[in-house]
């Protein structure tokens, strides 16, 4: 086997890992960067075989879940296409999702109204959305939707 992953933050950010020759169980250890435009998007892996051009599984991972600012180390299980794919196996990825300055008082205001510290969160996103001026409704769906 020769397998490669593809790394896939919709809609367009691609990154694809080296091929790895003559091995079940490939060590890609690559970095790759995306700008992340939403804490609430998810990260795709694909793998597939190089020589025999076959699709070998894939797995996903909602950034929500690692929207921490820590290292995290994961075990994704391999999942099939449809119904016609045999698929097992799994990979591990250690992710990280940083902040940029203008998205830390975006996210300590969501962090404190679903906490209910519903002042901290108002504060909070009063200063987002000097940083995103463009985006009260953005700001004004997620309070809703926690109030």
């Amino acid at each position: 086997s020769h397998p490669y992953c593809v790394v896939t933050l919709p809609p367009d950010s691609t990154e694809k890992t080296d091929v790895k020759r003559d091995t079940l169980n490939p060590e890609w250890n690559e970095f790759f960067t995306f700008n992340i435009y939403s804490p609430f998007e998810t990260l795709e892996f694909t793998v597939y075989d190089e020589e025999t051009s076959q699709f070998i599984g894939k797995a996903s991972l909602s950034l929500e879940s690692i929207s921490d600012q820590q290292s995290h180390q994961k075990t994704l299980e391999l999942a099939a296409r449809d119904m016609t794919d045999e698929v097992s196996g799994s990979i591990s990825v250690q992710v990280q999702y940083k902040f940029t300055d203008s998205w830390v008082p975006l996210y300590t205001g969501i962090q404190a109204v679903e906490a209910k510290e519903y002042q901290k969160g108002i504060e909070a996103l009063t200063k987002a959305l000097k940083n995103f001026p463009n985006e009260t409704r953005l700001f004004e769906a997620r309070s809703k939707a926690y109030i």
